[in-house]
């Protein structure tokens, strides 16, 4: 039996291969399928760093859509913090806003200092939400350089007095226990000293009927007399005009009249959208809703009112009340119990009957006398009085509800710790 013999070639004996294509093309489908994990691990990396990016930008819109709306919104209760004092209220705010919201929070820094700090948060996108940002802008409050009057009634032009009226030049705080301005803490210091009862022009005329009286503080005469009371003096008040005061009303009012000012309520919140809403000086007293004036006695507004063509005069009806700064374009008559507190100043003739009780300072133009009814008259049971502390309670109160002003330079910050 032949035996089997292992093939061979010319060149000898044929060894056994091992194959190689198959194992490459493995390697390469290894290779290929890397760089595809790859490229979609990268692919969803940067689409939820975009997502991320996009949501913490919207944050930091919201954040920014706060501070402005706060800016913007500004009330005087912020104003009225004590330094260090913060608060998250704001009032009339939209929170919600689309896919987020935002809360402000508001720290007094200064008298006049605040820092407005505001996050804006997503709240919206499943498990995208959470992306938050917080800035902070320093904004200094709007002050009015006001200056106090020089009398408790000043006016360039003739005026009389009848009745039982009364202009006192002697510093008070307030008529007694009802008016506010003598409760709680933040009731006035002790007064002292005090202005002229009356300051008119040089050759103007005053006249004194009846039982009313005129006081002065020791040593000052009742009645001042100033040649530098024109027109244009009278409507530049320090470093503050008619028209910037003006521009600045809180409230503007083309009437005549007569009218009813007592503070109102919308929501049980005093109603400061009210045109007659006023304030409140008192907590008490004839025709006096002590709900709402509680509510309203921090409103210190600055009203402009204008006496339309063809009217001769505004008038405020009996038992009305009011505080702030009034600016009257035109003539003004009060009638009956009106309570008042603050300066009040008038392009025209001032007049009164009844027991007007006027609590800081009356300043009016008068107006050329053709005849009794020109007149500037004082009557009734009136009572004026000169009170700085009635003058800077409304000046300071009026000046917190003027916008905010942005400190420019290195006033706003980025809070975050991370945008995501």
């Amino acid at each position: 039996m032949r035996s089997q013999e292992k093939p061979s070639d010319a060149f000898g004996p044929i060894r056994r291969r091992q194959g190689f294509a198959l194992p490459a093309a493995i390697l390469a489908l290894m290779v290929v399928a890397v760089l595809i994990t790859g490229g979609f691990f990268l692919a969803g990396q940067e689409a939820r760093i975009g997502q991320s990016t996009e949501r913490a930008t919207q944050a930091f819109y919201l954040a920014e859509s706060g501070l402005n709306e706060v800016l913007a919104g500004w009330i005087p209760a912020q104003a009225g913090l004590a330094v260090w004092e913060e608060t998250s209220a704001c009032a009339d705010c939209q929170v919600q806003q689309g896919d987020g919201e935002w809360d402000v929070t508001i720290t007094r820094v200064d008298d006049l200092l605040y820092l407005i700090e505001s996050t804006g948060r997503i709240t919206q996108g499943g498990r995208l939400a959470g992306a938050s940002r917080t800035l902070s802008q320093l904004a200094r409050g709007g002050t009015l350089d006001l200056a106090q009057s020089q009398a408790a009634v000043t006016t360039q032009d003739q005026m009389a007095m009848s009745g039982n009226s009364t202009v006192d030049g002697r510093d008070t705080n307030g008529g007694g226990s009802g008016w506010f301005m003598n409760q709680g803490a933040n009731s006035c210091p002790p007064a002292s000293g005090g202005r002229p009862a009356l300051l008119v022009n040089e050759d103007a005329t005053v006249s004194l009927g009846g039982n009313s009286k005129t006081f002065a503080p020791s040593g000052v005469d009742p009645v001042g007399r100033d040649d530098a009371l024109v027109d244009e003096q009278m409507e530049v008040f320090s470093a503050e005009t008619w028209e910037r005061l003006t521009s600045l009303a809180d409230k503007t009012i083309t009437a005549s009249g007569p009218h009813k000012i007592e503070p109102s309520l919308s929501g049980g919140e005093c109603n400061t959208g009210d045109p007659l809403n006023w304030g409140a000086p008192r907590s008490s007293g004839p025709g006096i809703n002590s709900t709402a004036a509680e509510a309203c006695k921090d409103h210190f507004p600055i009203i402009h009112v204008i006496v339309p063509e063809g009217h001769d005069r505004f008038q405020i009806n009996a038992n009305s009340s009011g505080q702030g700064i009034l600016l009257v374009e035109g003539n003004l008559h009060l009638n009956g119990n009106f309570n008042w507190a603050g300066p009040m100043y008038v392009k025209g003739r001032f007049t009164n009957n009844g027991g007007t009780g006027i609590f800081g300072s009356v300043t009016s133009e008068g107006a050329e006398i053709e005849s009794s009814n020109d007149e500037q008259l004082i009557s009734g049971n009136a009572l004026i009085t000169y009170s700085s502390c009635a003058l800077s309670r409304a000046i300071s109160g009026a000046s917190g509800g003027l916008p905010l002003n942005p400190i420019a330079t290195r006033g706003w910050a980025d809070l975050s710790a991370g945008s995501f």
